[in-house]
């Protein structure tokens, strides 16, 4: 776990802050869980919603 945490910490400064949030969440969540993969599954799953909302958002406003 604590290998996990330290990778998280290392993206945070590779990242300059542009996801820190989220960074943090998953921090937060992994001690709770006791489950990485399954925190780290979670996260990538709702990234890709965010981003495939965000592509449909701009397609619909280019094709207006």
């Amino acid at each position: 776990m604590a290998r996990n945490l330290e990778r998280i910490e290392q993206a945070k400064k590779g990242t300059g802050g542009t996801i820190n949030h989220a960074l943090d969440m998953v921090a937060v969540l992994i001690p709770e869980t006791g489950d990485p993969v399954r925190v780290y599954d979670e996260v990538l799953h709702l990234l890709h919603e965010v981003r495939a909302e965000r592509t449909a958002a701009a397609t619909s406003a280019t094709a207006a």
